[in-house]
């Protein structure tokens, strides 16, 4: 149905009232000013979780704050405002320091020593941090009708899930249950958020996406605002202006493009350099990368086994890839067999398993007996981020190489994804952050530990691999008696009959 001007100005009095009520929000004598319409369509959600976010300056603050003091009037309610740090809650112009411009003038009681805000009705409302993954303890056994998370993009997913537990309805009270968070796109935890809820349009169950940007809020200088980003690179410019959750401040990687970098599948020729890179996990998972080197010295990421479990499922897998099509063949037949790389600290943890003389295995020792090597690889954050960064980066003087769809144009990278076979890895480059705490030696020199412990396995594998790669693959050499025109012939007839609709079928 379309509802337009003349049709409202149709509706009998008491109609159009019902309708005017259902699209206001509830609001409270605490909240000073009116919503905007994007807010006022967030207050209006029954939904348990919904997100406000995109641009800064698009209101957000204001949102989530009138929603926590949406039902004060009540008594028993109870609602919790979280940041990631307490330097970010406490600072200038932060989402606590609203409150108290907001509710100073009234008759709601500031507790400073503990951040509660207490109402006549005996309504509270609490704000706190989660720095450390495990700060998120400090509310066990507390109860809360609504939480809202300032900068969800800050947190990890682990410390947003676990606080769901701290959700609680009384029977029979007219005061829902509400997950409500706010941020601008960048961030730790830029992918999972994401990913979580419709940013892209696709429909989430249960989950709602309210858009913010800047010409949303009237309540801000907006002309001295835009001049104030101005000044910052394009890419954060336009995602600060227009909430672009494409692109981020601190990206990581942000010359990585999909139409550059992301190739369909195809059959590897035998005589291109191939190996492994992986990183380990139990509960997280283990990522495991095919990477090949043609004869320019492009690298490919061609493959991509992504689980968490034990290390005899990840062998038998990655064997099973290996017989398949991972391990070349050389003119002979015989099996080319390759390096494997991986993190050399995992590779020296011990198992609770001893070998002969009593001494504890090792993760390597337990890979070596289920059939695969695994050498230590280079783990040096800052050096696999450059270099990574650096295979990335568009050259104007490189060729794209002719398996690419851009065959011969200028331009190229080095790095080549097939993007059907690796999806992680693609989803993990264009939303890796840059490493940001002050604390942070390596901060915006190295993509965020924190990040790549929680979420980047895949990333952590190509890091590896990138610094301990060999060389560039030999061209091989035309049969002497033969031409060299018939040779490459014959070359193109193998790969299409042996190889190309082989692995072609793994992917349609």
């Amino acid at each position: 149905m379309t509802i337009s001007p003349a049709s409202l100005e149709s509706l009998p009095e008491q109609e159009f009232s019902a309708l005017a009520t259902a699209l206001t929000p509830r609001l409270t004598p605490y909240i000073p000013h009116s919503p905007e319409p994007p807010q006022a369509a967030f207050l209006l959600l029954d939904c348990l979780e919904a997100f406000y976010g995109g641009a800064a300056g698009g209101g957000k603050s204001d949102a989530l704050l009138m929603g926590a003091l949406q039902y004060v009037d009540h008594a028993d309610y109870d609602a919790l405002i979280v940041r990631r740090t307490y330097a970010e809650l406490s600072k200038p112009g932060a989402i606590m320091a609203r409150s108290q411009e907001w509710l100073r003038p009234t008759d709601a009681d500031w507790n400073e020593t503990r951040k509660i805000w207490r109402f006549p009705s005996g309504a509270t409302l609490s704000f706190g941090f989660c720095k450390r993954e495990a700060d998120v303890y400090q509310y066990q056994g507390a109860e809360f009708d609504f939480i809202g998370f300032d900068e969800l993009t800050q947190f990890t997913e682990r410390q947003y899930t676990y606080l769901f537990s701290r959700l609680r309805r009384r029977s029979g009270s007219p005061v829902p249950s509400r997950m409500r968070s706010a941020s601008n796109p960048g961030g730790i935890g830029h992918g999972w958020v994401k990913k979580r809820f419709p940013i892209d349009g696709k429909p989430r169950a249960r989950r709602v996406f309210i858009p913010a940007k800047l010409a949303d809020n009237p309540h801000l200088d907006r002309d001295a605002y835009v001049q104030s980003l101005m000044e910052l690179p394009e890419v954060t410019r336009q995602q600060l202006l227009e909430g672009d959750w494409g692109a981020f401040e601190g990206m990581a990687y942000p010359h990585f493009e999909p139409d550059l970098h992301l190739v369909e599948p195809f059959a590897l020729p035998d005589s291109f350099l191939r190996f492994e890179a992986m990183d380990h996990g139990v509960t997280n998972p283990t990522a495991w990368l095919l990477l090949a080197s043609d004869y320019d010295g492009n690298l490919i990421a061609a493959d991509e086994y992504y689980k968490p479990g034990l290390p005899d499922a990840h062998a038998k897998e990655i064997l099973a890839r290996r017989k398949e099509w991972w391990e070349a063949k050389d003119d002979k037949g015989w099996t080319v067999h390759h390096a494997a790389f991986g993190d050399p600290a995992s590779l020296r943890e011990s198992l609770p398993v001893k070998n002969q003389w009593g001494e504890p295995l090792t993760l390597q020792d337990e890979y070596e007996r289920l059939g695969i090597r695994v050498q230590p690889g280079n783990n040096r954050r800052r050096a696999g981020f450059v270099r990574i960064a650096e295979l990335l980066k568009p050259d104007p003087a490189r060729l794209f190489p002719l398996w690419h769809p851009r065959a011969g144009l200028p331009g190229a990278p080095q790095l080549f994804i097939v993007g059907r076979a690796c999806p992680n890895l693609v989803e993990q480059l264009q939303n890796a952050p840059l490493a940001s705490e002050e604390a942070d030696p390596e901060r915006g020199e190295a993509v965020d530990r924190r990040w790549e412990t929680d979420y980047g396995h895949a990333h952590a594998a190509l890091r590896y691999g990138v610094l301990s790669r060999p060389g560039v693959s030999k061209s091989p050499e035309p049969e002497p008696d033969e031409d060299p025109r018939v040779t490459l012939m014959r070359k193109f007839e193998k790969r299409a009959s042996e190889g190309r609709d082989e692995f072609s079928e793994d992917y349609d």
